[in-house]
Parts: structure tokens; C-alpha cells; sequence
């Protein structure tokens, strides 16, 4: 998907310049696979040059050699105490750097976690009173309608009693009229 294959990083000289082409590998390849017995190609490959696969385990070894005398390469002493003190500055200043932002995370968890502490009391305190104010309300209902209760049971005697009174007293007759005392009218 993402165009031919290539036979690697391209060996180099120690100018840096590319030494051999695909190409001519190629090319070489195919002439050794019809004569075996050919020889392989001088490439002018030097191990110490900079792309070379040696070039890191040659370098080692002539870093070891003139690690003995006290410098490595060509870097003084002096200036490599001074790389690796720089080093560990810097390392340092990101321990620095990481442990603040630690802290200031940490810090941000505390005041978060006070926030939700005060807004949990504060919602508390807020059902506390809704309840009050309901269990006050229930209790005004409660009274008002045994009040009514009371109303309408004495509504009630009082008619129950209006009806026994009328029951116990005679009932009232119209008076009697003596036929004698018989008025034919008015009197005009």
C-alpha cells in the first residue's frame, strides 16, 4: 500500500555518500544466482561509516579503548560532567514540574470534594426545612378537618336534638272554639 519495496537504509561512505543503488545489487544478485561460483561484489563497504550495521559496535569498541584514557571521543571530561549535570538539572526540573501537578491535581480533588461536602449539607438543610413546612401543612389540615369533623357532628346533634324536642313536645293544637263564641265574620 505504500509503494515498492526498498532494500533498506542505503549504504554509505564515511562522506555520507550513497555507495550503491538497488539497481546494482540487483543486478549482481541475479549474475551470482546463474554463476555460483562468482565471487561477491566489493561494495567499498566501510563498517566505521556513519549508515554502516557495524558502525554502533565499532563505535563501542573505540569509545571502550579511549574510555581508559580518560576521554570518551573527543568530548573532554569537563564537558560531560557538565552534559550530565545538565541532565540531572533537567531531570529534576520535571520531578519538580510533575510532583506540582500532583499537587495541584490533588488540591483540585480537596476542593472539589469540600464542594460536594457543602452542597450535600446545603441540600440537607434544604429537605430539612421542606419537610417542616410539610409536616406543618399536614398538621393545619389535620386540625381544620377535625374542626369540620367537630362542626358537622354538633350541626348534627343539634338537629338530632331539634328533632327530639319536637318529638317530646305535644303537639300543638289549635285552640278550641266555643260554638257559642261562633263569630259569623268580621264585622262589617
Amino acid at each position: 500500500p505504500w509503494g515498492k519495496g526498498g532494500g533498506g537504509a542505503p549504504m554509505r561512505d564515511q562522506g555520507g555518500n550513497v555507495v550503491t543503488n538497488l539497481k546494482d545489487l540487483r543486478d549482481d544478485y541475479n549474475e551470482r544466482q546463474l554463476n555460483p561460483g562468482m565471487p561477491p561484489p566489493d561494495y567499498h563497504y566501510d563498517p566505521r561509516s556513519p549508515g554502516g550495521p557495524a558502525a554502533d559496535h565499532v563505535g563501542n569498541l573505540m569509545i571502550q579503548g579511549r574510555f581508559r584514557d580518560g576521554q570518551i571521543g573527543d568530548v573532554d571530561p569537563r564537558e560531560l560532567a557538565a552534559k550530565h549535570r545538565q541532565r540531572d538539572e533537567l531531570a529534576h526540573a520535571l520531578e519538580q514540574q510533575i510532583e506540582e501537578k500532583r499537587r495541584k491535581k490533588e488540591a483540585e480533588k480537596q476542593r472539589e470534594a469540600e464542594e460536594d461536602l457543602k452542597e450535600e449539607r446545603r441540600l440537607k438543610a434544604e429537605q430539612e426545612r421542606l419537610r417542616a413546612a410539610f409536616e406543618k401543612e399536614q398538621e393545619n389540615e389535620r386540625l381544620k378537618a377535625e374542626e369540620r369533623a367537630r362542626a358537622e357532628e354538633e350541626a348534627f346533634d343539634l338537629a338530632k336534638r331539634q328533632e327530639q324536642d319536637r318529638a317530646n313536645k305535644p303537639a300543638r293544637r289549635a285552640p278550641r272554639r266555643d260554638p257559642d263564641d261562633e263569630d259569623d265574620g268580621p264585622p262589617y
